[in-house]
């Protein structure tokens, strides 16, 4: 069942003492005595569209129909027509599965809208084993008939039941009847509506009634968001039609069954069937009835047909079909993807090339300001978490249940990424929850979790099952989204207590399979570790995407560079997710300019990485010292550069060792272009330090060799402001050239752009006619 379990469904138990009016019966079944009866009813049949209800083939004089006059429950009733056809009733039946061995009565409410009298209806049960057992018609008076009661014992039933039999086999019903006996009339209809039991049975506690169905729109822009939506019940857990005065009391404390899911079929203009989990939304009515929808984003312009079913108890309730046509988008891109040709890298669906720069917003408030930045100076990338602390799900206290405002916060954070088209690195897992806030989850053995040691939580079945429907309920909420990067299964996966690395190991095997599995749009999957030294094998595991590790030091350019050899030989896009000067708050504040941040951007950006480094520290750091300007000088320069297919040889030198401060160079070079990052780390380790040193002086000659032969055109970027200072024509001959730099004082890039393969190799010495 692709439709996943509605592991979102809070507990809901609505029953009460219900004040009605019932009758005691004479052996003829005639009104004996009225007395009040103070007892628990249940809705078993609300009528609301059930196409489950049929005419019986051996009585099928007649017809079935929905009516929302005289409903007395729900939005519609059930509307009979019928005929005296010399057989002397109509009859019509559905499948049921219902337990009624503490059953005692039925009520049901009838409205008739003939003068005469003469008309009668009854009830009937079928068992598994062909029992027949049929409760005394009920004559009907002109207009309302309410609480029409057929009681099930010696009196209620019709001659000749075996009551003996019908103890042995009246927990396995299989089948309810409703009788009409027209009487004198030749033609006639009835309105039935709101049978209730004063037992809950098996079938009625667990079988959806869908009440209200609120279909997509009739539009969807391709790519979009189509969203249908679904008022759901329950009947044996909805409140009974009459209810005493005063007010009703919820409890919330008893959960649904877990085999009740929700699925939506959408077949495209391919005639593919595509099946979408749905979720639940909220409650609606002081919880009397579930929001419950699916979401789905079509990739095919043209219409589209679709139902959403609900399942319980193995039954599937499904609304009448329904489409919408899809409009086919200006902006075509779709998802992110691997690129086919070269497996190191991003891609749109659509082909073109994808490389994140952007940042870390693990958690706020208000998403907005910090994703306006993003916009602002051209990122479109944030990677942000679901825990304890931003957005919790999972209700601690009330097991199974997730915070409806939690999610919709994340409703809000997604239309807000589309806003400001930022791709969202969303991870559903935190290393803390294992760790400091291990007793803050519903993991632990204290809150009722299945697990006492949290080093458990890799190997426990229970545990996996909880976060399998974790997933569940993530993946059919925001799943639908083309500004979703990637589901994040885990943060720094080593540093959470665990038995040995082959338990993470093999846990993320299971969940990367079981998302890849449930995820309709299949996006892609990734998780983060600290560094290469541990946990290595996790990267092998075939449904991660690509690879993560954070690095925190000062060292930025030497663990770069070591970071990027380990991972490039699994030959999947590898990016820094977590970047910064230290891992303690306070480290970075020291570097009020951000030396340490520009840096890090530029450096990695002269790597084979796949995307930028990320840095953390969003709310302490950056915003407060109004930083965000080091990303616009790297933004503008990486516009329109496609990575793929290049095989850069990547440059790391130290070019000159002035007064005790040197000046380096990273790039990458191909035969058919070059790229590289002038500058000097003097002040990285001490932010405030004053740097003597010019980066480059007039004597300096910096070499570029291992490029095709040729005219080349060479730009000097100012990596500050994102302009270009100079540009300049240079001929590469015998595979090298001198760029004509002059004297330079601040860190700059280049670019050298021609295309024809050659090996790369950078060099630098001094001009003939100058000396040191």
């Amino acid at each position: 069942m692709r439709g996943r379990k509605l592991i979102f469904l809070a507990a809901l138990m609505l029953f009460h003492s219900v004040g009605c009016e019932l009758a005691k019966y004479d052996a003829c079944g005639e009104i004996k005595e009225v007395y009040r009866l103070d007892a628990q009813f249940y809705l078993v049949e609300d009528f609301e569209h059930d196409p489950r209800w049929g005419l019986d083939s051996a009585d099928n004089y007649g017809t079935l129909a929905y009516a929302e006059t005289f409903a007395t429950v729900g939005e519609s009733c059930l509307r009979v027509t019928f005929t005296d056809n010399g057989r002397g009733k109509t009859s019509f039946r559905k499948e049921v599965k219902y337990d009624l061995s503490d059953t005692r009565r039925f009520l049901l409410d009838v409205f008739n809208p003939q003068a005469a009298t003469g008309v009668s209806v009854s009830l009937q049960f079928v068992t598994t084993k062909g029992g027949y057992f049929q409760a005394k018609p009920r004559a009907l008076a002109p207009g309302w008939n309410r609480d029409l009661c057929f009681s099930l014992n010696e009196k209620g039933f019709t001659a000749g039941v075996d009551l003996k039999k019908w103890q042995a086999e009246n927990a396995e019903i299989s089948r309810v009847m409703l009788l009409v006996y027209p009487g004198e009339l030749k033609n006639g209809e009835l309105f039935l509506d709101n049978l209730r039991s004063d037992s809950p049975t098996a079938d009625a506690a667990r079988v959806a009634h869908i009440e209200k169905f609120f279909p997509a729109n009739k539009t969807v822009n391709q790519f979009a968001r189509a969203e249908a939506r679904l008022l759901v019940s329950f009947p044996s857990l909805h409140l009974a039609a009459y209810q005493p005065e005063g007010t009703t009391t919820v409890d919330f404390g008893m959960p649904l069954p877990e085999d009740i899911g929700v699925m939506g079929r959408f077949i495209g203009p391919d005639n593919v069937e595509i099946k979408a989990p749905g979720f639940f939304y909220d409650w609606e009515d002081c919880g009397a009835r579930m929001d419950v929808r699916v979401r789905f984003a079509p990739k095919l312009a043209g219409l589209w047909r679709y139902q959403i079913g609900v399942c319980s108890n193995g039954d599937w309730v499904w609304t009448q079909p329904a489409s919408f046509i899809c409009q086919p988008a200006t902006d075509r891109r779709g998802l992110v993807t691997i690129d086919e040709n070269d497996p190191r890298y991003f891609a749109y669906e659509n082909g073109e090339f994808f490389y994140p720069i952007g940042q870390n917003i693990a958690w706020a408030a208000d998403y907005e300001p910090y994703l306006k930045e993003v916009k602002n100076y051209g990122g479109n990338f944030m990677r942000t978490w679901i825990c304890p602390w931003n957005n919790r799900l999972e209700k601690i206290d009330l097991k199974g249940q997730y915070d409806c405002a939690a999610a919709r916060a994340i409703d809000r954070m997604f239309e807000l990424a589309e806003t400001y088209d930022v791709q969202v690195q969303l991870t559903v897992f935190v290393h803390g929850m294992l760790l400091w806030e291990w007793d803050n989850t519903v993991y632990s053995a204290k809150n009722g979790g299945p697990c006492r040691d949290p080093r458990e939580f890799w190997r426990n079945a229970e545990a996996k099952k909880m976060f399998r429907q974790r997933l569940d309920y993530i993946v059919a909420r925001w799943g639908y989204s083309r500004h979703l990067l990637a589901w994040e299964l885990f943060n720094e996966a080593e540093l959470a207590p665990h038995f040995c690395e082959e338990d993470i190991v093999n846990w993320h095997r299971e969940m990367s399979r079981y998302l890849k599995k449930i995820d309709p749009h299949q996006h892609l999957v990734t998780t983060s570790t600290i560094g290469p030294d541990r946990v290595f094998s996790l990267w092998k595991v075939e449904d991660i995407d690509y690879i993560q590790s954070h690095i925190y030091s000062i060292e930025i350019g030497d663990r770069l560079r070591a970071t990027s050899d380990q991972y490039l030989k699994f030959r999947k896009p590898y990016f820094v997710g977590e970047f910064g000067r230290g891992w303690k708050p306070e480290t970075d504040p020291e570097d009020e300019t951000g030396h340490h941040l520009h840096q890090g951007l530029w450096l990695a950006w002269m790597m084979n990485a796949s995307g930028s480094v990320m840095p953390w520290w969003w709310d302490t750091y950056i915003q407060p010292n109004k930083l965000e300007h080091n990303w616009r000088g790297l933004c503008l320069f990486s516009r329109g550069e496609d990575r793929r297919g290049k095989n850069y040889a990547e440059i790391s030198r130290r070019l000159i060792n002035r007064n005790g401060s040197d000046t380096l160079v990273a790039g990458l070079v191909s035969p058919q272009e070059a790229f590289g990052y002038i500058y000097t780390e003097a002040r990285l380790r001490t932010p405030r330090a004053e740097v003597l040193t010019d980066l480059l002086a007039e004597t300096d000659a910096v070499t570029v060799s291992g490029l095709a032969d040729g005219e080349y055109r060479l730009e000097i970027w100012d990596t500050h402001s994102g302009a270009i200072a100079c540009t300049e024509k240079v001929k590469v001959t015998a595979g090298a050239v001198v760029l004509p730099l002059g004297a330079v004082k601040n860190d700059f890039a280049f670019k050298l752009k021609k295309s024809v393969p050659l090996t790369p190799n950078v060099s630098v010495g001094k001009t003939e006619s100058h000396g040191e």
